[in-house]
This record gives structure tokens, C-alpha cells and sequence, in this order.
């Protein structure tokens, strides 16, 4: 029809910014933040979408506590989260199918961010529940925007719930959820490392250790910015 690439992108760049920014402007803010797992499929589109000047904010868990997140999951709801059946249903059990998943989507992470890297910041979940001020303080600085302790009094704030998690109801506090995982026995994490060894080499995770190692790894270097020294 004669259109390019560049002009259907602003096209549509102007279509999903608009009710952002429309909803943003209602409640008297003038930045917004979209947040989904699926946008781990698709991060050069979304790149690409947004003129190459989003600015992204990962965080990263252990892959043996977000699988015994899986299984929490499954159990409440009597069936794996949709994203995951694929992976369950071809691996030998659930825990490997779920630690498939997590290695392939957090390799997807991992090899789109060095793209990305001085629009990029990387934290741990481990360190964001267990010393959430200098993990947020970073965050606001990487976001350049100033540090306010009401931050972390997230629950005397209203809310706005859409399709979320509703945990921000339950949990009026930012709590440490890491290395339950222990209770496995050594086998077990040997068994499920391998599965997922890929991913936790590329961002330090080891099957004994809750939290991230530092590494030297060149990967790391290039985009991940820890707190641990802060």
C-alpha cells in the first residue's frame, strides 16, 4: 500500500502511547510503566515500537523459587499457568518443564539487554525483597527520578487494579520470599540446574545460593548493576 516499516511503526507507536498517556495525564502523572512477562517474546518489537528510547527495568529471581512459584500457582488454580503447559507437558515433570521455561525466557532477557544497555537496569528479586532501599534508590536513579521513603508504603496508596496479581492487597509490606529451594535435597538441584544452566551462569545463580554471585561474566559487565556493595 506504499507505507514503510517506519511509518506503520509511528502509526502505531501513536495508537498504544495515546491511551497511556491519556490514562497517565487522568491521574495526574507524567510518566507511565507497562509490565508483563509476555513482553519477554517480543522485546525488539517493542523496541522497535517505541523509537529505540524505552528505558527497561528487569528483575531477575532464582529459577527454583519462581518454580515453586509455578507450583503454588498450579495448585490454586488445579492447572499449570498457560504460559508454562507447553513446557510441562514436554519435559519429563513439572519442575523440569517450569526451569525449561525460565531458561529460555530469561536467555531471551539476556541476549536482547546488551542491546539495550544504557537503557537498561537489571536487579535482583533476592536483593529487592531483602533490602529494598538501596534497590529502589538505584531504581529511581537509573529512572532519574527523585527518592521518596513513601515508596515503600506502597500500601497507603490507591490502587488502580486491572489484570494484575492482587498480592498487593495481601502483602502491605515488601517481605523476603528466597531459598525455599533449600528443602530440596542436593540431587534434586542438581537435577533441575542442569535443565536451567544456561540462564544461571549468564546471571550468577548457583543450585546452593538463594541470592546472585558476582561474576565477571562479559554479559554482566555490560548491563547488570547490582547493589550488593551499596
Amino acid at each position: 500500500m506504499g507505507f514503510t516499516r517506519q511509518m506503520v511503526m509511528e502509526r502505531l507507536r501513536d495508537f498504544a502511547e495515546g491511551f497511556f498517556e491519556a490514562y497517565a495525564a487522568a491521574k495526574g502523572k507524567n510518566r507511565w510503566a507497562d509490565k508483563t512477562p509476555n513482553y519477554v517474546n517480543c522485546l525488539p518489537f517493542l523496541d522497535e515500537l517505541f523509537a529505540h528510547s524505552a528505558v527497561y527495568i528487569v528483575i531477575v529471581r532464582h529459577p527454583f523459587d519462581v518454580c515453586l512459584s509455578f507450583e503454588d500457582t498450579a495448585r490454586k488454580n488445579a492447572k499449570p499457568m498457560r504460559a508454562i503447559r507447553p513446557y510441562v507437558g514436554n519435559a519429563r515433570d513439572f519442575r523440569a518443564g517450569a526451569c525449561q521455561f525460565w531458561n529460555d525466557q530469561n536467555l531471551r532477557i539476556a541476549s536482547f539487554l546488551p542491546q539495550v544497555s544504557d537503557r537498561a537496569l537489571a536487579v535482583s528479586y533476592e536483593l529487592l525483597t531483602s533490602r529494598p532501599v538501596p534497590v529502589v534508590r538505584e531504581i529511581t536513579e537509573f529512572l532519574a527520578e527523585p527518592w521518596d521513603p513513601a515508596m515503600l508504603d506502597f500500601n497507603r496508596v490507591h490502587h488502580d487494579h486491572g489484570f494484575e496479581d492482587r498480592k498487593i492487597d495481601q502483602m502491605p509490606v515488601i517481605v523476603g520470599n528466597s531459598g525455599k529451594f533449600s528443602r530440596w535435597s542436593e540431587q534434586e538441584r542438581l537435577r533441575l540446574a542442569h535443565v536451567a544452566r544456561e540462564a544461571m551462569e549468564a546471571f550468577g545463580y548457583t543450585l546452593d545460593q538463594p541470592t546472585r554471585h558476582e561474576t565477571r561474566s562479559a554479559l554482566e559487565a555490560v548491563f547488570v548493576r547490582t547493589s550488593d556493595d551499596q
